[in-house]
């Protein structure tokens, strides 16, 4: 990771995340960054039972950028159009207990893999710095344009009222009300992880069932080449034949 790159994540998880997961990513962070992104695995702490519904641990992303605007929909009422730049390209995530997950992703990828669906879209907290100060704005995503070569990503997004969640409840409690600058620098997104029945998986760098985190369930995503890629050790990781070690697979029973 760039120096510059780290020097923001790290301001990021100084000043805007709670103290527990401060305390529990910042250090695994630091010792985390040089990893490549096959190495970046879900460590299971215990063997899930057949009717547990989550996974160990709730992961957050966090990406940043230099500035952004926020634009009403002129057709949709609490429906504005997010458009923000000078991103770094890539997303952090973490997870608290007892999974204690960190890694980077590539922003592109993140975004092709985390879902976006109009039923269950991403929640999400924009934090940035404006001209009467930081604020606040609790949101869903969709649809987002990632313009990678330029640093540019657009989402739109719907006014969250009544966030529900946990890893965002901090940033929620200090949303002061629904209105937000329309211009601003330096803003932060914390993004609330998966849903709808979907963990997210670093070892692949998706969300996938989170019941591929349970003992038996053939057919998860692996990456093949890698040590243990499979939750169950008896599995194999099957890919398409002659693909290169390294390519994302398939667990199932020899």
């Amino acid at each position: 990771m760039k120096a510059t790159t780290f020097d923001a994540l790290a301001r990021i998880l100084a000043n805007r995340l709670p103290r527990r997961a401060l305390h529990q990513g910042a250090a695994a962070l630091v010792a985390g960054v040089g990893l490549t992104t096959a190495q970046r695995r879900v460590t299971a702490q215990a063997t899930p039972t057949a009717n547990q519904d989550e996974a160990a641990g709730s992961d957050l992303f966090v990406q940043t950028f230099r500035a952004g605007t926020l634009t009403p929909d002129p057709n949709e009422s609490g429906v504005y159009t997010l458009s923000l730049e000078g991103s770094l390209g890539d997303t952090v995530y973490f997870s608290d207990r007892p999974a204690r997950r960190v890694g980077v992703i590539p922003t592109a990828v993140l975004l092709e893999q985390l879902g976006f669906t109009p039923a269950d879209p991403p929640n999400a907290a924009l934090v940035a710095e404006t001209a009467d100060g930081e604020d606040i704005l609790v949101v869903e995503l969709m649809n987002p344009r990632y313009d990678e070569a330029a640093g540019t990503l657009a989402y739109d997004v719907r006014l969250l009222a009544d966030y529900a969640g946990t890893a965002l409840a901090d940033l929620a409690a200090r949303q002061a009300d629904d209105q937000f600058a329309s211009s601003f620098t330096t803003a932060h997104l914390f993004i609330d992880g998966c849903g709808g029945g979907q963990c997210w998986n670093s070892a692949v760098s998706m969300c996938v069932s989170c019941q591929c985190f349970q003992m038996g369930v053939q057919g998860c995503p692996c990456v093949s080449g890698t040590q243990n890629p499979c939750y169950d050790p008896n599995m194999q990781c099957e890919s398409n034949p002659g693909s290169a070690p390294g390519s994302t697979g398939s667990c199932w029973y020899p």
